[in-house]
């Protein structure tokens, strides 16, 4: 993330009328694939949700995942979550 957004993360709206996102546009010039992106994500994460099982590294357990974040324009994990997908036999 760049660091001209840390300072006001919680303040920062990437589709108002600033012009802290040039690079992505603002107003009626903001990037056309913006409103595709924001259907098309939830269902491709949804997909892989569906498709996969998950599992931790090492036998770790969900209580010792670190879960502590960052203040940033999104939530960031301070140590990223690693996981096994693993194929399921059969797919509804």
């Amino acid at each position: 993330m760049p660091e001209r957004f840390l300072h006001r993360a919680a303040e920062v709206d990437f589709r108002g009328k600033g012009f802290e996102f040039i690079p992505f546009g603002t107003g009626r010039r903001l990037c056309p694939g913006l409103p595709m992106a924001e259907r098309v994500v939830p269902f491709i994460l949804v997909s892989l949700l569906h498709a996969f099982h998950w599992r931790l590294p090492n036998g770790m357990s969900a209580d010792e995942l670190d879960l502590a974040e960052k203040f940033t324009t999104v939530n960031v994990l301070v140590h990223p979550l690693k996981v096994i997908p693993l194929l399921k036999s059969t797919l509804d």
